[in-house]
C-alpha cells in the first residue's frame, strides 16, 4: 500500500509537517480500525510531532543503557520517553499485581506530565464510529483526551489507578498493567487523519497501545443482556471482573407456610479475577455490616449497590442476572465512580428447590461464577 503525505492545515490554521514513523521493523503507516502503539508517534521532533517536558529520553538510552540493541535504543534521541515491558526475576512487568498481563517486550510511552502531546498519521480505512480502548499503567489515576486533526474528540478521560496498596516494591507501582475497555467512541473519516493523544492531568502515566474497533451500526444492546437490566445508555464501562465462590443460603421456615422450609439467601462470598482464568485475584465480593452486596478492589475501592432488576439466567440452574444502583462507595480507586453494576453470565450458585426440618439453621454453600460489569453514569 503506498500513501502521498501533504501538509495538512490544522483547525487553528497551522501546516502540520509530522511525516509517519518508518524503520526497518515498521514500514507502514497505523491504520484504523486497528491498533494504535503508542511508541510509533509521527517524525517530526519537538512541537511538531509530540511535546515533551524536557529533551531527554528517560527510558531508551537512559534507564535502558545504549548497548546497540533494538529495545534499549528505541528512539533515544528523541524527546518522548519509551521503556518497554520486562519479564525477569524478580518481576517487573510480569508482576501478579496486574490487572491485565502486558506482552512481553511491547515498547510503551512512559514518564508523562500534564501538558504533554504525540501526534498520529493513521489510514483510516472506513467511515464510521470506533470504540476506543488502551493498555495502560496509572500509579496515581490521572485523565488523557484524544483528539482528531486537532479537534477534542474524548474530552477528558478518567484513567482508573492502576495502584496497588499490596504491592511493597514502590517503583513496581508504575508497572501494574490494565486494560481500559471502552473509554471513549470517536467518528473518523475514511483516510489520512491525525490524532493526538495528550496527558491533561496527574501525569506518570504509562501508554502501551489504543484499539480502535468499529461500532456495528444499527445495533442495540448486546443481544445476551436482557433489556430489563441494561444501563443507561450514557453509562461508560469502567471496570470487568470475574467472580468464582459461594453463595450461602440457611434453612428457615416458609413464612407463607410455616410448615415448611426453605433456604434463605444469606450473603455472598467470591474471589474478584482479572480474567476468566482465575489466575490473577484482583478483589473481593461480600456483604457489608448494612447487609448489602459490596464489591472492594485491589486499588482499595469498593462500592454497595441495591438490587434495581433482576432476569432469569438463560442456564437454568444458575442465578439470576441482576442490575444493581451504587448506593455507597469508598476508598480512592476505580469503583468511586461506579454508578450501575450489572451481574450476567452466572453459572450454579442456585440453593435447592427443596429444604427439611432436619435442615432447619444449616447453612449451605452452592458454588458459583459470574461476571461482574461497573458503569459510571455521565
Amino acid at each position: 500500500m503506498v500513501f502521498a503525505f501533504f501538509a495538512w492545515t490544522s483547525s487553528y490554521g497551522q501546516r502540520y509537517l509530522g511525516k509517519p514513523f518508518k524503520d526497518s521493523f515498521h514500514y507502514d503507516i497505523q491504520t484504523i480500525p486497528g491498533r494504535l502503539q503508542c511508541s510509533l508517534y509521527d517524525v517530526g521532533g519537538e512541537g511538531v510531532a509530540y511535546h515533551d517536558t524536557d529533551s531527554v529520553n528517560q527510558g531508551s538510552g537512559k534507564l535502558n543503557p545504549a548497548d546497540g540493541t533494538y529495545l534499549n535504543e528505541f528512539r533515544m534521541r528523541e524527546g518522548v520517553d519509551i521503556s518497554y515491558t520486562k519479564f525477569r526475576e524478580p518481576p517487573i512487568d510480569n508482576n501478579v499485581y496486574n490487572l491485565v498481563m502486558p506482552s512481553k517486550d511491547q515498547l510503551y510511552v512512559g514518564w508523562t506530565a500534564p501538558g504533554e502531546w504525540i501526534k498520529y498519521t493513521v489510514f483510516v480505512k472506513e467511515t464510521g464510529t470506533y470504540t476506543l480502548g488502551m493498555m495502560y499503567t496509572a500509579s496515581q489515576g490521572g485523565k488523557i483526551s484524544i483528539s482528531v486533526n486537532d479537534i477534542d474528540a474524548t474530552g477528558l478521560v478518567e484513567m482508573p489507578s492502576t495502584y496497588v496498596k499490596d504491592d511493597s516494591i514502590h517503583w513496581r507501582q508504575w508497572h501494574h498493567w490494565n486494560y481500559l475497555k471502552d473509554f471513549a467512541k470517536v467518528k473518523l473519516d475514511k483516510g489520512i487523519q491525525i490524532i493526538t493523544l495528550s496527558t491533561r492531568e496527574t501525569g506518570q502515566m504509562n501508554y502501551s497501545y489504543i484499539d480502535f474497533t468499529p461500532v456495528k451500526e444499527n445495533v442495540g444492546q448486546d443481544s445476551s443482556i436482557p433489556l430489563s437490566i441494561g444501563v443507561p445508555k450514557r453509562s461508560r464501562l469502567i471496570w470487568h471482573t470475574y467472580a468464582k465462590g459461594v453463595q450461602v443460603y440457611v434453612c428457615t421456615q416458609d413464612p407463607k407456610d410455616t410448615s415448611n422450609f426453605i433456604w434463605t439467601f444469606k450473603e455472598p462470598r467470591a474471589n474478584l479475577y482479572a480474567d476468566s482464568s482465575y489466575r490473577q485475584l484482583v478483589g473481593q465480593h461480600y456483604f457489608d455490616a448494612g447487609k448489602n452486596p459490596t464489591w472492594e478492589t485491589s486499588d482499595g475501592s469498593k462500592v454497595s449497590g441495591v438490587k434495581v432488576e433482576q432476569a432469569n439466567s438463560p442456564d437454568s440452574a444458575a442465578i439470576p442476572w441482576l442490575l444493581l444502583h451504587a448506593t455507597v462507595t469508598g476508598g480512592r480507586g476505580t469503583l468511586t465512580r461506579a454508578a450501575f453494576i450489572q451481574r450476567i453470565h452466572t453459572r450454579g450458585g442456585k440453593a435447592p428447590a427443596t429444604a427439611g426440618r432436619p435442615n432447619k439453621g444449616q447453612s449451605l454453600e452452592v458454588g458459583y461464577t459470574a461476571e461482574y460489569f461497573f458503569y459510571t453514569e455521565k
